[in-house]
């Protein structure tokens, strides 16, 4: 899968991962709610069974691990806490987070450029600095040359 295209694979994971928030559902049933019963007047998405397949495995992988990435998040908060971030920051840094640190086929620098993208595209004017930042303090902290991780 091209650039294009995984970016497209991250949005609509957000974007199910959001659904998630106001309905606790599986991938599969949000996406065919969201998606597949859409208005005709809405502007239709394609999404290729590639796009669709890594977007849900992103999906498992962020519920699973949601806990711990919290957790990091949280310890890089400085006078902030999380309760406070805006509902879309949380979610792009867990989905990014949760690609950097648990799916080996992408490199953590790309993760941290997705999740800065995203931000803009999705969330406020200052959030992808923001983003960057967090994203950044953890990779320093799980990929240093004293924790002996290669990068």
């Amino acid at each position: 899968m091209d650039k294009k295209h995984k970016r497209e694979a991250r949005s609509l994971c957000l974007q199910i991962l959001f659904a998630n928030n106001f309905s606790n559902g599986e991938f599969d049933d949000l996406f065919s709610n969201f998606y597949l019963n859409q208005d005709s007047d809405l502007e239709e998405i394609s999404y290729s069974k590639k796009q669709i397949e890594y977007a849900s495995r992103l999906y498992s992988y962020v519920v699973k691990e949601k806990d711990s990435t919290d957790k990091l998040i949280e310890s890089k908060l400085v006078n902030w806490e999380m309760n406070r971030l805006a509902m879309i920051d949380r979610m792009i840094l867990r989905m990014s987070i949760t690609e950097m640190l648990f799916l080996d086929d992408i490199p953590p620098k790309v993760s941290i450029t997705e999740a800065v993208e995203i931000a803009k595209q999705f969330s406020s004017e200052d959030s992808s600095g923001f983003i960057n930042g967090i994203m950044d303090a953890i990779y320093n902290e799980k990929y240093s040359i004293n924790n002996k991780k290669k990068i």
